[in-house]
């Protein structure tokens, strides 16, 4: 589970992440009116024996609080290379309006066995905004024909 007390998250830039009983939230608050990439970000190893597509499994949910007219926040999930270096994978996320959704991905093997680094994205621009993503488990699993979809 990525989001236990063995994986601490990190704050970048203006970002707020808190961590409570293996739930993890990444709030923003801003009057900034250009672009900027909030996130959470975990620096993280994946040990594997198999070079199988793993498959990532988050209960999660997104709300809006406050947002320009002209632009909504956009929601991010983005495993990259060590230290941030190329993106490996990424997807947009739902935006729930509070509510609590269950999404499952399937991921490129090369994230296996190397450093990587996971990013939660709050994409905000264009003036006054407050956001937040709640994520209630984020899990790795290797695949198999029970989670195969």
């Amino acid at each position: 589970n990525l989001t236990d007390t063995h994986h601490m998250w990190q704050a970048f830039k203006p970002t707020n992440v808190t961590q409570r009983n293996g739930n993890l939230t990444i709030s923003i608050v801003t009057d900034n009116t250009e672009k900027i990439f909030n996130r959470g970000v975990l620096q993280t190893l994946i040990n594997s024996s198999v070079n199988e597509q793993p498959v990532i499994t988050f209960d999660y949910a997104t709300r809006d609080l406050l947002y320009p007219l002209t632009s909504k926040p956009v929601f991010v999930i983005e495993i990259r290379g060590d230290n941030g270096s190329k993106i490996r994978w990424s997807s947009f996320l739902n935006n729930t309006s509070g509510r609590l959704l269950s999404e499952s991905f399937l991921l490129p093997s090369n994230i296996l066995n190397k450093p990587i680094e996971f990013r939660l994205y709050i994409i905000t621009q264009g003036g006054p905004s407050h956001s937040i993503l709640s994520l209630k488990k984020v899990q790795i699993t290797e695949k198999n024909e029970e989670n195969n979809t």
